[in-house]
C-alpha cells in the first residue's frame, strides 16, 4: 500500500499522462485551511488562464487505503472535476482586477473563524479579534455554470500581502467588509420548520430556536456580530438571547430564560464531535446577547 506522499506522486504522474497535449501543468499545493488542517491539492493550470482549479486528494486516498480505490479511479474523477470546473464561468475576478481595490472592494467580505484554532493561519492575514473569534476577510467569486441559473460561490482569504498589493489599511479593509456585511441579505428561519421537512423531531420541541445565516448560508455566523439583527430578535422574543455556535455557517438562537448555558454548553461540544466538519467548528462556546446594552459576551 502507497504512503500519502507516494500515491500522490503517482496520481500526479497518472495525471500529466492522461492530460499530455492539453497545454495545462500539474502542481501539487499544500494549503492550510480552517482550524489549522492542512490539505494536499492538485492544480491544473491551463495556459493562459489566471484562475484554476484545486482538487484536494485526501478524500481519494481514504478511498485507496479503506474501500479498494485505485489510481486511475482517482484520476478519472479529478478529470471529470477539473472538466466541469473549466466549464464554469468566474462573473467577477481576474488577475488585473485583484490587483486594483477599486474593484473588488465591492466583493470583499468578513467571515468569523476561531482564534486559538487558527493561531499559525493568523500570523499571514489581516483579522480582528472578538471574544475567542477571529474576523478575517474574504475575496467572494461568483461562479456561474453554463446553462443553470443558480449562482456557486468560491472565495479567496485576504492576506497581508494583499493588502500590500491594494496599499490599504486595516481600518478601511475593515470598513468597506463589514458594511458588504451586513448589507448582504440575512436569513432567520425557525428551527422546528427546518426540522419538519427532514421528517424528524425535536429533542425539546416546546423551545423555540432560530437559525441564523446570510441568504447564501456560506460564512453566515458572522452575522452574530449585527446588533441590530439580534437587537430586532430580542425585542421580539423580549428577552436576552443565547447565541449557539452551530458553524462557521450559522447560529442557532434561543431566547435565555430560564436556560442553563453550561448543559447548552457541553451540547455544543457533543455537536461539534459528531455532526460538524473539523474544518467548520467555529468555537465551543454559548454566547449572550444583553438585550439592553445590545453587547454580546461568552455565557458559558
Amino acid at each position: 500500500m502507497f504512503t500519502f506522499e507516494e500515491y500522490t506522486k503517482k496520481v500526479v504522474n497518472e495525471l500529466e499522462k492522461q492530460l499530455a497535449g492539453e497545454n495545462c501543468q500539474v502542481h501539487v499545493h499544500e494549503k492550510m485551511k480552517n482550524n489549522g488542517i492542512l490539505q494536499t491539492g492538485i492544480i491544473v493550470q491551463q495556459e493562459g488562464e489566471n484562475v484554476c482549479p484545486i482538487v484536494y486528494l485526501e478524500p481519494f486516498y481514504l478511498k485507496y487505503k479503506y474501500e479498494n480505490g485505485t489510481v486511475s479511479d482517482a484520476v478519472n474523477s479529478i478529470c471529470s472535476i477539473l472538466e466541469e470546473s473549466f466549464l464554469e464561468n468566474i462573473e467577477n475576478i481576474s488577475v488585473s482586477e485583484f490587483k486594483n481595490w477599486n474593484k473588488i472592494k465591492s466583493q470583499i467580505y468578513i467571515k468569523l473563524i476561531n482564534a486559538d484554532l487558527n493561531q499559525k493561519l493568523l500570523e499571514n492575514v489581516p483579522y480582528r479579534k472578538v471574544m475567542d473569534l477571529a474576523e478575517v476577510y474574504y475575496l467572494k467569486i461568483d461562479i456561474k455554470n453554463d446553462g443553470d441559473e443558480n449562482m456557486n460561490y468560491g472565495s479567496i482569504l485576504i492576506t497581508n500581502a494583499h493588502m500590500k498589493i491594494w496599499n490599504v489599511s486595516e481600518e478601511e479593509l475593515y470598513e468597506c467588509a463589514w458594511s458588504n456585511t451586513k448589507a448582504e441579505q440575512t436569513e432567520l428561519v425557525n428551527m422546528a420548520e427546518i426540522v419538519k421537512g427532514t421528517g424528524q423531531v425535536l429533542d425539546h420541541d416546546d423551545i423555540e430556536m432560530y437559525v441564523l445565516t446570510n441568504s447564501r448560508r456560506v460564512f453566515g455566523a458572522v452575522k452574530m456580530l449585527d446588533e441590530d439583527i439580534l437587537s430586532k430578535i430580542a425585542d421580539k422574543m423580549k428577552d436576552d438571547l443565547l447565541l449557539l455556535p452551530s458553524s462557521i455557517n450559522e447560529i442557532i438562537i434561543l431566547e435565555a430564560e430560564n436556560k442553563e448555558c453550561e448543559d447548552l454548553a457541553k451540547m455544543v461540544d457533543d455537536v461539534n464531535g459528531t455532526f460538524v466538519s473539523q474544518d467548520e467548528i467555529l468555537s465551543y462556546h454559548v454566547y449572550r446577547f444583553d438585550r439592553h446594552s445590545r453587547k454580546l459576551s461568552i455565557a458559558a
